[in-house]
C-alpha cells in the first residue's frame, strides 16, 4: 500500500508500507483456516458448496485446495467420460467412430443420441410433429394442429397407413422407406386440422401428392381389388378402415 504525503511530491517521499497478506484473504476474500477447510472437505462438499459455507468466491478455495492436495469432491455420474482422440475430436461411445468435439453429446455422438431418442414411440410422434410443424410454417400453411391431438390420431389408426391399412414403421438410421410413418392432409387446400390429417405411409403419401382423396381410393381400388382399402370418407371423418 502506497501513501503519498503531496500530490506533487518526489519519489524520495513516498512512505510504502508493507502488510502481510494471507494465501486465503488476498484479493479481499474473508480469512478461513485449513482446518476448517479440511473438515468441509471430509464431508463431500463440493467447491461451490464449501465457498458458501466459508462465505467466499470458489477461487480462493480451489486455491487453497491445490496447496493442501485436495481433490474436488465430485458426484459418480458428474463428470462426462468421453475417450479424446486427438485435440479436437473423440470417439462414440455407441457407435465407436471418431467425431469432432463438436458433435459430442456425453460420452456419444448427436447423432447417436437423435436416434435413442427418435427410436421410441414418444420421440418418433414428437419429432415428426416438430418437423411437420416447421415444414408448414416454412410453406405458409395454416398449422392448428396440437400435438395431443396429434398422437390421439396416431393411436386412433393404431399405426396403420389411414388409405391402404398397411402396418407403418418409424424406423431411423436406415434410410427412408416405402413403409416409413408419414402425416398426410385429406384436402390439401386445407391446413394442418384435427379433421384434415391422417398418418399414412410414404408410398400412400407419394401416390396421392396433389390429387383429390376420393380419386386417390378409387386408384387404391383399382390397383389392390382384393385389399381391405379404404371408402371416400364423409367430411369430418377420419380415413380409416
Amino acid at each position: 500500500m502506497l501513501e503519498l504525503k503531496h500530490p506533487f511530491c518526489k519519489i524520495g517521499e513516498i512512505t510504502m508500507k508493507v502488510s502481510s497478506i494471507s494465501p486465503t484473504t488476498a484479493g479481499g476474500h474473508k480469512k478461513f483456516s485449513d482446518e476448517k477447510l479440511i473438515e468441509l472437505h471430509s464431508h463431500g462438499l463440493s467447491i461451490p458448496k464449501m465457498a458458501k459455507q466459508l462465505g467466499v468466491s470458489r477461487q480462493p478455495v480451489r486455491k487453497r485446495m491445490t496447496k493442501l492436495g485436495l481433490k474436488a469432491n465430485w458426484k459418480r455420474g458428474g463428470v462426462t467420460g468421453y475417450k479424446k482422440v486427438g485435440a479436437d475430436k473423440f470417439r462414440c461411445s455407441s457407435c465407436r467412430l471418431v467425431k469432432p468435439l463438436r458433435q459430442r453429446n456425453g460420452t456419444i455422438c448427436c447423432k447417436c443420441r437423435h436416434k435413442r431418442w427418435v427410436s421410441t414411440k414418444e420421440g418418433a410422434l414428437r419429432y415428426r410433429y416438430s418437423m411437420k410443424k416447421c415444414q408448414a410454417k416454412r410453406k405458409g400453411i395454416p398449422f392448428t394442429l396440437t400435438y395431443e391431438e396429434f398422437r390421439r390420431k396416431f393411436e386412433e389408426q393404431n399405426g396403420k397407413d389411414g388409405y391402404t391399412g398397411e402396418q407403418m414403421c418409424f424406423d431411423y438410421g436406415r434410410g427412408r422407406s416405402a413403409a416409413m410413418g408419414s402425416m398426410d392432409r385429406i384436402d390439401n387446400d386445407g391446413g394442418y386440422t384435427p379433421d384434415n390429417v391422417v398418418f399414412c405411409r410414404l408410398s400412400s403419401n407419394g401416390k396421392k401428392q396433389d390429387r383429390p382423396v376420393g380419386e386417390f381410393i378409387e386408384q387404391l381400388e383399382f390397383d389392390f381389388e382384393n385389399s381391405n382399402c379404404p371408402r371416400p370418407p364423409t367430411p369430418g371423418q377420419p380415413i380409416l378402415n
